[in-house]
C-alpha cells in the first residue's frame, strides 16, 4: 500500500506540536500550525488560499474547544490532520473511540470546505471500518 510505504518513509516534523497545548502554544496557533503544515490532500489544496484556512481554522477551533478532549487527545488530533497516516493507540478507556468521532467530525467540516473550494474533485467519501458492526452503529449514533 502507497499509504504503508510512506509510514516508512515519512520523518516526523523537526518542530513538533507541543504536547501540552494551551499552556505552550494557544490551541488556535496550534491548530493553524497545523493546518499549515499538513501533508493532507484537501488541505494542502486550501492552502493555496489563506482566507479559507482562516474559516476552516475557526470552525476546527470551535470543534475543538467544544468538544472535552485532553492534551494528549488533542495532540492526537492535530498529528492526526497534519499527517496522512496516523495511529492512535492506547489502553482501552482512553478516548480512543471519542476521538475517532471528534476526527470523523473534523474531516466533515473539511471536506465541505474542500468542495467548495474544489468543485472539480466531486464529493470523496470518509470510510470508516470496525472489526465489529456494534462499533460502526455507535460510532456514527455519536457522530
Amino acid at each position: 500500500f502507497e499509504n504503508g510505504r510512506l509510514l516508512n518513509i515519512m520523518q516526523r516534523s523537526n518542530d513538533p506540536i507541543p504536547r501540552h497545548i494551551g499552556e505552550e502554544l494557544p490551541i488556535d496557533e496550534a491548530v493553524l500550525v497545523c493546518l499549515q503544515r499538513s501533508q493532507l490532500k484537501p488541505l494542502k489544496m486550501l492552502q493555496e488560499n489563506p482566507s479559507l484556512i482562516l474559516k476552516l481554522k475557526n470552525q476546527l477551533v470551535r470543534l475543538v474547544t467544544t468538544t472535552t478532549l485532553d492534551a494528549g487527545q488533542l495532540t492526537s488530533f492535530l498529528e492526526a490532520l497534519e499527517y496522512p497516516v496516523h495511529c492512535t493507540q492506547g489502553p482501552p478507556g482512553t478516548g480512543k473511540s471519542y476521538l475517532g468521532v471528534v476526527l470523523t467530525r473534523a474531516l466533515i467540516i473539511i471536506r465541505e470546505q474542500w468542495i467548495t473550494a474544489c468543485p472539480t474533485e466531486g464529493k470523496p467519501p470518509i470510510l470508516i471500518l470496525s472489526y465489529k458492526n456494534h462499533a460502526i452503529d455507535e460510532f456514527l449514533l455519536d457522530i
